[in-house]
């Protein structure tokens, strides 16, 4: 892989079979990150995915992206994308299990300092290895999130990917046209800032800007600069889907121009954006935010006034964002002894219970599935949220009840 430069990202693209290719190379899901925790729902999202682009003779599908860093004794460590990769060396094991493909994957991922994971994935090794053909089953011992995973995986192949040719070529697609992106993060990044690494916002912010001005002198005038311009940042947007960040209390607009069902880009040309932005660009623009303070007092606390700034932003955005036209948004702060008391509280839709305890999960809606039919999800703004909040000691709540709208409520300590 040659000497890696400490000030960048290191993105490969491999397919499925280029990933566990090399018998050197083992993944280590670090002891940091949550266990596995995919259910039938993600993973026949997956699979679901993958036999819908078989079935459309797509030439390739891409997955999504595996952020590692790698370690000097040749392995990689996972950061974030250790759910689906799990669920492709499960995958793989029933396909090797089924002999159409080899088992060089196998022994190629291990949780670290967890030996329930361990175990489990031995287990299915093992199952492999003897080809009982009966389904995984797990002792006390083991993580059963895993064996689920498997079973999952057998059951689903079993009924829609039915005889062994069938499976061959679901899994020739799978080794040869599925595609990820593994970027390298380099070997001393600190991790307290992650975030702002995965996002390269602040190590190409000046590549970009470079990259945005030279494309913007090829533009005929102000007018469609200034399009060009609010289409780059709703795209720079990490947080949210462009339909959503392009067309901020906009609805109409995200209807003229995404379609009535926001999943597809209606206009066809720029010049058609440039008008139809222009007849709504005061609409765009004008009119309160639908915020409503109830009770604000003075607390002063320590800390980073940038940084704390950013938290405020990102939970007022996401209510916003997810709050329909004519609901309302509550903002409180209030001085409880020697604390401070910040309420974000919406009106909107409210947060599922299954989703409730993986919101703070970075890129969860990625992580969730590779469908872009959903306008939900979390991005990165909810977990760079919490961890601003928690380096300045503080803690961070949310309740939230499916169609009653939610609360996060933030404590900090007040200087005294």
């Amino acid at each position: 892989m040659g000497m890696m430069n400490m000030n960048q990202l290191f993105p490969d693209l491999l397919s499925i079979g280029e990933l566990f290719a090399d018998p050197d190379v083992a993944y280590i899901v670090p002891i940091y990150q949550r266990n596995y925790a995919w259910r039938s729902e993600q993973i026949e999202q997956l699979l679901g995915d993958i036999r819908d682009a078989i079935r459309d003779d797509k030439a390739s599908y891409f997955l999504g992206n595996l952020m590692v860093t790698q370690k000097p004794s040749a392995y990689f460590e996972v950061i974030d994308g250790q759910q689906r990769l799990t669920t492709l060396y499960l995958l793989l094991t029933f396909l090797a299990e089924r002999g159409v493909v080899n088992n060089s994957h196998q022994n190629r991922l291990r949780y670290e300092s967890r030996p329930r994971a361990t175990e489990a994935l031995r287990r299915v090794s093992l199952e492999l290895s003897s080809h009982s053909g009966s389904s995984a089953h797990s002792s006390t011992s083991e993580d059963t999130g895993i064996h689920q995973g498997y079973n999952v995986i057998r059951q689903y192949m079993d009924q829609h990917v039915i005889g062994g040719d069938e499976q061959k070529k679901f899994a020739e697609y799978l080794l040869e046209n599925v595609s990820v992106v593994r970027a390298s993060l380099p070997r001393k990044t600190d991790f307290n800032r992650y975030f702002e690494i995965m996002n390269t916002r602040g190590q190409q912010l000046k590549q970009t800007d470079i990259v945005k001005a030279r494309l913007m002198q090829h533009l005929d005038d102000d007018e469609q600069r200034a399009c060009f311009a609010w289409i780059w940042e709703a795209c720079s947007d990490m947080d949210s889907y462009v339909q959503m960040s392009l067309t901020r209390d906009a609805p109409k607009l995200r209807t003229a121009i995404f379609g009535d069902d926001w999943s597809r880009l209606v206009l066809k040309k720029f010049d058609d954006l440039v008008k139809i932005r222009g007849e709504t660009d005061a609409s765009m623009t004008v009119g309160p935010l639908p915020c409503q303070p109830l009770t604000i007092d003075e607390a002063l606390v320590k800390g980073d006034r940038d940084r704390l700034k950013q938290v405020i932003l990102n939970l007022v955005a996401n209510a916003i964002q997810y709050t329909p036209h004519g609901g309302e948004v509550f903002l409180s702060l209030k001085r409880i002894g020697e604390q401070a008391r910040l309420i974000v509280r919406d009106t909107g839709p409210g947060i599922p219970a299954e989703d409730m305890p993986y919101i703070f999960e970075r890129f969860y809606r990625a992580e969730k599935s590779r469908t872009r039919s959903q306008t939900s999800g979390f991005g990165l703004g909810l977990s760079i949220t919490k961890w601003i909040v928690e380096q300045h000691g503080g803690q961070i709540k949310v309740e939230s009840k499916e169609g009653e709208g939610t609360t996060f409520v933030i404590w900090l300590n007040v200087v005294k």
